[in-house]
């Protein structure tokens, strides 16, 4: 069954389904001209983004208010929001703003679940584009650190940072090499 909420953001204007479906409500509208018309009740639709996600924009106070589906299905119909925290599709679908396929989730918690089901890529050491250095790099600082060669050395003879070589000395980055 489809149940539908008013959107506050949007003056009440609008409402959103749990099926992810937006509409305008019947009401009188005045335009800048100081005329009034009747808005008939009709759903709207959106547009699908450059990143895959269904958009649009409606007119709140005679200005072009812009909304992606998902966060507002989630923000009627999802427990558990809090500030900084974002939408995950359950099933990976960017298209599938069904309430139930939707959950408030950290930013962490949403990349591990999209390389959990195969949505990213897991990228490891020279694959990753922040890399500076490669793994032969990290074989040589990792042999010149056992050798109890200083760090300042290491740096200047390999062509790294002192902070990527503190990241490998702690195991921070590079620990499959």
């Amino acid at each position: 069954m489809e149940i539908w909420k008013s959107i506050k953001k949007f003056d009440n204007e609008y409402e959103i389904s749990n099926k992810g479906r937006i509409r305008s409500k019947h009401g009188v509208i005045k335009k800048s001209n100081g005329i009034n018309y009747t808005r008939v009740q009709k759903v709207l639709k959106p547009g699908i983004s450059k990143d895959g996600y269904y958009k649009g924009s409606v007119c709140v106070k005679k200005k072009m208010t812009p909304y992606v589906v998902h966060r507002l299905v989630a923000q009627a119909f999802c427990k558990g929001y809090k500030k900084g925290l974002e939408v995950n599709h359950i099933d990976g679908n960017k298209l599938n703003n069904n309430a139930n396929n939707l959950e408030w989730v950290t930013r962490s918690e949403n990349i591990k679940h999209a390389v959990r089901i195969g949505l990213l890529p897991v990228t490891r050491g020279s694959q990753r584009t922040q890399a500076t250095i490669d793994e032969a790099q990290v074989r040589q600082i990792k042999r010149l650190m056992a050798q109890g060669v200083q760090r300042k050395i290491i740096c200047e003879q390999v062509g790294c940072s002192v902070h990527v070589y503190k990241d490998i000395q702690r195991g921070k980055s590079w620990r499959h090499v």
